[in-house]
């Protein structure tokens, strides 16, 4: 621990004695707010690389707001707490009233949040407007999710650039598009393989004069072969893509002032031997690609590009469907097949929401079907419980 627990101080007092200590130093940004008890704002980069641990602040009786947009979850927690002990409620009670599970579709939402901090207020309430904006989606000429989000993009009135190595697909997908009014170009992109991703970074440069959306949508087939087949297939496509094109989408959007990107995960590569598909390889590129999500969460606040990551349970694909439709019903309760799929349009409007939602960085949605689509909580430690 790099700070001494001295005798009982103060509140006003620890908190003026971490800052003296602290490895913050100068690199503060932000005001103290001893009224409630915590660091309004801080800078996080430096807050990362300080090596400061939950206990210190649990000490201090502060929560840090880490300086992300629209990632103030853990501030705000702590704001309500501290309101809600002020007025003689416990935490339960507080979360109670103000509704403590983020229910983002399909049923409520959380309160309306207003800002710890004035220059991301009109952020907070704002949502990035599609029309006008160049869109990658990856995977998009099957007949599969990345199609239907292309075309709710376009109806939108953004610009997609569509890629597949499904050339005929992809075609068809740009001339759906076209036929409602929208704009479209096709190229064949293998997302697995760097040199394409870079020539499809160019081409929408070329067509459309630069990109601010990338949706990760591309995903290799499925091996049906058994659980030791089609690992690295599915890594370099599933994993290796978004990465990819991630990195190219990071430049490319610098010069636009920002943009989003959102990553597709799998909830079967949530869970700790629950529910898992019968692709270890898929499993794998699923859940690095949602910890790649939130690893990149400082784009937000650092770039305006914000990172996130939809995470569906089943999805009434044709191929999907088909093989759900080929199963019995006890075959159904065995292998845990939901009683309806979430289909393709839900999709593309989750997708859109994570697009056009301006308070969203590094956040990671799951959304189970038959269920209302849920953000995972910041700073969640990813495990409920040891055995």
């Amino acid at each position: 621990m790099f700070v001494t627990r001295p005798e009982p101080l103060d509140r006003a007092a620890r908190l003026s004695l971490y800052l003296e200590r602290s490895y913050f130093g100068s690199a503060t940004t932000g005001v103290v707010d001893l009224s409630l008890g915590r660091l309004s704002e801080v800078n996080y980069r430096d807050y990362c690389s300080s090596g400061c641990d939950e206990e210190v602040f649990r000490w201090l009786g502060i929560g840090i707001w880490q300086g992300k947009e629209g990632d103030r979850d853990h501030a705000e927690e702590v704001q309500r707490q501290e309101v809600g002990r002020r007025q003689g409620l416990g935490q339960n009670e507080v979360q109670r009233q103000e509704g403590q599970e983020e229910v983002v579709a399909g049923a409520r939402r959380a309160p309306e949040r207003q800002s710890t901090h004035a220059g991301d207020r009109a952020a907070v309430e704002s949502k990035m407007e599609l029309a006008g904006k160049v869109a990658i989606v990856t995977g998009s000429g099957g007949l599969g999710s990345g199609r239907a989000e292309a075309r709710r993009m376009a109806r939108d009135g953004a610009s997609v650039v569509v890629c597949d190595i499904d050339d005929v697909g992809g075609r068809e997908t740009v001339g759906m598009i076209e036929s409602a009014g929208g704009r479209a170009a096709y190229i064949h992109a293998d997302s697995g393989v760097e040199d394409d991703i870079w020539a499809l970074f160019a081409f929408a440069q070329k067509t459309f004069g630069g990109v601010d959306i990338l949706v990760n949508n591309a995903s290799a087939p499925y091996a049906l072969q058994g659980p030791l087949i089609g690992w690295f297939d599915a890594v370099r496509v599933d994993l290796l893509g978004p990465m990819f094109a991630t990195l190219q989408a990071v430049e490319a959007m610098r010069r636009r002032g920002g943009g989003a990107i959102v990553n597709i995960g799998s909830t079967s590569a949530v869970g700790h031997g629950y529910k898992h598909s019968n692709s270890p390889g898929y499993d794998v590129a699923k859940a690095g690609v949602m910890r790649l999500t939130t690893t990149l969460a400082w784009l937000g606040e650092r770039e305006k590009i914000r990172v996130n990551c939809l995470v569906p349970d089943w999805v009434a694909t044709p191929e999907v469907q088909a093989y759900v439709d080929s199963l019995t019903p006890q075959q159904r309760r065995e292998q845990r097949v939901p009683e309806v799929l979430t289909t393709l349009d839900e999709i593309a409007e989750a997708v859109v929401e994570l697009v056009t939602d301006e308070t969203l960085s590094g956040r990671v949605m799951i959304w189970w079907c038959g269920q209302p689509r849920r953000l995972i909580r910041w700073a969640d430690p990813g495990y409920a419980a040891f055995a």
